[in-house]
């Protein structure tokens, strides 16, 4: 029920705007449920009498009709004038109420399902003032006496249907809410009503204000939306009225208690101390200072992920300024660009590595190696040492992320990002003291931001960082680190995840997914650690990470469950999560809106050398109360569960995510357009049979100019990173555009095979034939042929560690980069052939080929599965063979021994030192 004096309102709004009550209560439903369905266009479905002729008033039948009304709800207009606006719909389709509803579907064919009635799903009808109260009253009808018959039990027709009945004397103004049980819940209608009655209150109080301005959550349920100050680490006012200042990243640094001999960074073999570490990063910091390095000056951190690009990047803190990691896989184009666009004059590297970087102008290149040589002094940096003081706002790096300007475009995060980040690290893995055999995997790209989280959590804490070697970044190869380095501790993407082998994670306590979504069918193989053997892994916690780079990496977290949704959960210290309409406005739970995160310290200072970007993106928090404090548009849609966790539901833009790494599709367009046959582009994230996202560009041609796509894909792989080069090209005559001339995406076509049946080259050798075989499959395709690139197909970074193990199978040596660099069956076929005659022959170890060697990951497992030797026997593998009768004892002696002086592993024993556990054979 309304309460009388609203409802007094209500009649004087309708009066005094010259509309009906019918209108005006069209208005208010169509408003709320624009409001709770984050949608403009709203369709409303109304029945009608149908009796228009005056010859049909006194047959008996069923004359009445459904019309339809579409509104459309501009947040930005007053209610006044939208009111107007519905008044006019309204008239409009009472003038044409002869049009029936069904020759309505028939012209316009909508899409027609099971699920839900065609073009409308939601019905309003209205009860006049002159209806009687009691709607079973006994009526008279042409002399007869009459009583209506209510519905025995009330069946939805509609999705949901609205009835508001007008106030009369003898009743006050009321709205029923019928609705589809299978849809809905009694809790969620009861608060579309109470969101339904608060639109009506708001309108006929204060007709100016614009319909997105009116509040749909109101105060009682916004407190309890928000999350609490002490649970999620927002600011909190010093005991003096000021905010407590974090420190900065040296300062985190040189509080760690440490054991120095500890291991603090391992890669493939090599190992550093903390101790050795420490020194190499305070040589290199020395030698930056040296240079004339201050705070706030940025450094370029030019090295593939290894032992040195970590001291790298922990000398170029150590030095009070920031680092900008560059890939030496991008394109020299790409390079070039960051390296100007940040404006560095010194870098990082190697001499392996140097040559891949190019000769940008300007920038001097540093040999780590030579930096870090132990003849130099490595006594601790100091705040004396530094040309500058480091405070909690100094740019701790720089990070580029795609743009859509064609060009990355790089974020700045300070210190004060940083500390956040570690303080809320240390509460998922604790101390040192509290973990001491904590070891962290660093396996993204140093050019992800990724990279920054896996490094804090580690070397920030005092834990152990294990190195994935380049090659290692998927599949069996990462599989085997993690195994061999017992692995305790990693953040990695779904789509890498699911090529690792489950058996290989058994040290894992702590996994974390992000980047993209994680599906549940990962959750239920990782989160009970069960590998082919059934095995488990016992205490294992699995999460699912958010946080753009714009908010130093992590702002949410959610415990990943088997059987649950998969959720980004709640924020984490330091942040608060709001959902906001496009005015800004906090929708009620359930609804979709725009992530904002509100937080004292870990946004980034913002996008170098973009000041109206940076504006747009970083906006004046109205929640909190307090100056200064800004929250991040992050830009993805998300709804608040009723349990108070956040549930991702998309992008707002056009960015999509591949392999974990965010992208600006407008970035790809602006560089597909720039090339002279193309005069449009649009590029499309579309998911294929597996779920995963592929890249298609859409093209038109310049007059007269002929698209090749095989060229465009070389073309764009000359300024864009990897993972962002099209899967596929399609050439179109123009694209599709809506009735408004706007781009109509849903209308660009499905993308079709890249190659014709009647233009497929079949292979030609057996090398061919295998690896085409192996292309088809892992593409899920009838067949492919020799000419067509993998990548253009749909293969990716992730398929071609697949593509090299299964070719490895058949007897064709293929590593990843080949399969980059050749692309086509043809080409990898010919480099498979080439380099098997050529494969490098290993040299016998010091001391020849017996004696102890250390222990594989398989045995490294049994052994700390199985500690005790007595155990071992629950691996042994025994088999009886029939021997010929004339076979001696003598023979077989002289068999076994030849065969295993030219394979001596046969030999291998386990044998227990006094450094521990080795395999020794001889």
């Amino acid at each position: 029920e309304v309460d009388d004096a609203v409802a007094a309102k209500f009649e004087a709004f309708a009066r005094e705007h010259d509309v009906t009550a019918f209108m005006l209560s069209h208005a208010a439903l169509a408003i709320t449920v624009a409001r709770l369905a984050a949608t403009s266009d709203v369709v409303i479905g109304a029945p009608i009498a149908g009796r228009t002729d005056a010859a049909l008033a006194d047959l008996v039948g069923m004359f009445v009709n459904t019309l339809v009304l579409r509104t459309d709800v501009d947040p930005a207009v007053p209610i006044g004038d939208f009111v107007a606006a519905v008044r006019s719909t309204d008239v409009e389709a009472f003038a044409h109420a002869d049009v029936q509803f069904d020759d309505l579907i028939d012209e316009l064919a909508p899409e027609r399902s099971t699920a839900y009635p065609p073009l409308v799903q939601i019905a309003f009808t209205h009860e006049s003032a002159g209806a009687p109260a009691d709607a079973e009253a006994e009526v008279q009808v042409a002399g007869l006496a009459a009583r209506p018959l209510g519905p025995l039990n009330a069946v939805a027709k509609f999705d949901l249907t609205v009835g508001v009945a007008d106030r009369s004397a003898d009743r006050p103004m009321r709205a029923d809410f019928l609705y589809a049980t299978s849809l809905f819940d009694e809790d969620t209608v009861v608060r579309f009503a109470q969101t339904w009655l608060q639109v009506v209150t708001t309108m006929v109080a204060d007709p100016r204000r614009a319909v997105g301005d009116i509040d749909v959550v109101d105060d009682a349920a916004l407190s309890a939306m928000r999350p609490s100050r002490n649970s999620t680490g927002v600011l909190e006012p010093a005991a003096d009225g000021g905010i407590s200042t974090p420190r900065p990243l040296v300062d985190i640094l040189d509080a760690r208690v440490l054991d120095p001999a500890c291991d603090a960074v391992i890669c493939d073999g090599e190992v550093l101390s903390h101790s050795e570490f420490d020194e190499r990063t305070h040589r290199l910091a020395r030698e930056l200072i040296a240079r004339g390095v201050r705070p706030d000056d940025v450094v370029a951190v030019g090295l593939e992920r290894s032992v040195d690009s970590v001291v790298a990047v922990f000398g170029v803190i150590r030095s009070g300024a920031a680092y900008v990691p560059i890939d030496p896989a991008y394109p020299q184009d790409r390079i070039d660009y960051m390296i100007a666009d940040s404006g560095v004059r010194l870098g990082v590297t190697n001499a392996a590595t140097r040559h891949r970087l190019g000769a940008a102008g300007g920038c001097d290149w540093i040999d780590v190696a030579i930096a870090t040589d132990p003849a130099r002094p490595a006594a601790p940096v100091t705040a004396a040492d530094r040309a500058g003081e480091i405070g909690p706002d100094t740019l701790a790096y720089l990070v580029y992320t795609s743009g859509s300007t064609g060009r990355p475009k790089a974020v700045g995060v300070g210190n004060r990002g940083i500390a956040t980040l570690v303080d809320a690290l240390r509460e998922i893995t604790g101390t040192p003291e509290q973990a001491p055999d904590t070891r962290v995997l660093h396996v993204a790209s140093p050019s992800f931001d990724a990279s920054v989280l896996e490094m804090m959590w580690s070397v920030a804490l005092g834990h152990t960082l294990v190195v994935a070697p380049p090659t290692a970044y998927a599949g069996e190869a990462l599989g085997a680190v993690l195994s061999r380095d017992r692995v305790t501790d990693t953040l990695i993407t779904p789509t890498v995840l699911a090529t690792v082998p489950v058996e290989r994670g058994r040290t894992i306590r702590n996994l974390v997914t992000g980047g993209e979504a994680c599906p549940p069918e990962l959750v239920a193989r990782w989160a009970n650690g069960r590998g082919a053997d059934g095995r488990g892994a016992d205490g294992r916690r699995m999460y699912n990470f958010y946080g753009p780079s714009e908010a130093t990496v992590w702002s949410s977290t959610g415990r990943s469950e088997v059987g649950r949704p998969v959720t980004i959960g709640h924020p984490v210290r330091g942040f608060t999560a709001y959902v906001l309409d496009a005015r800004l406005h906090p929708v009620p739970r359930g609804v979709v809106g725009e992530l904002y995160l509100g937080t004292s310290d870990s946004l980034a200072r913002g996008y170098l050398g973009r000041p109206g970007l940076t504006a747009t993106s970083f906006v004046a928090d109205p929640f909190t109360g307090i100056p200064g404090q800004r929250m991040y548009a992050t830009g993805d849609l998300v709804r608040l569960r009723r349990d108070g966790q956040i549930e991702f539901a998309g992008r707002a833009d056009h960015q999509v995510k591949i392999n974990g790494q965010r992208i600006e599709l407008g970035e790809i367009e602006s560089v597909l357009t720039d090339l002279p046959e193309v005069a449009s582009a649009v590029v499309l994230g579309v998911a294929d049979d597996s779920g995963r996202s592929r890249l298609v560009a859409y093209l038109v041609p310049d007059d007269g100019a002929t698209i090749d796509p095989a060229r465009i894909v070389t073309a764009a792989g000359a300024r864009l990173a990897g993972h962002m080069i099209p899967h596929q090209v399609v050439v179109l005559a123009e694209l599709p555009l809506t009735p408004g001339g706007k781009l109509d995406r849903a209308a660009l076509p499905a993308p079709e095979p890249v190659f014709e049946a009647a233009d497929r080259v079949s292979p030609a050798t057996a090398a061919e034939t295998a690896l085409a075989a192996i292309v088809a499959g892992l593409l899920g395709r009838d067949e492919v042929g020799v000419t067509e690139s993998f990548f253009a197909l749909g293969g990716d970074s992730i398929m071609s560690i697949q593509l090299a193990s299964a070719a490895k199978a058949a007897g064709l040596t293929l590593t990843p980069r080949d399969i980059f660099e050749h692309k086509t069956v043809r080409a990898m076929a010919r480099a498979a052939t080439d380099g098997a005659t050529a494969l490098p022959v290993l040299a016998d170890p010091p001391g020849g080929p017996t004696g102890p060697t250390e222990l594989g990951a398989i045995i490294s497992w049994m052994v700390d599965t199985s500690p005790v030797p007595e155990d071992f026997a629950d691996f042994n593998q025994s088999m009886v063979l029939a021997a010929p009768r004339e076979l001696s004892v003598d023979d077989l002696a002289t068999m076994l021994a030849a065969v295993c002086a030219a394979h001596p592993m046969l030999t291998a024993r386990l044998t227990r030192g006094a450094v521990g556990w080795a395999l020794t054979t001889g």
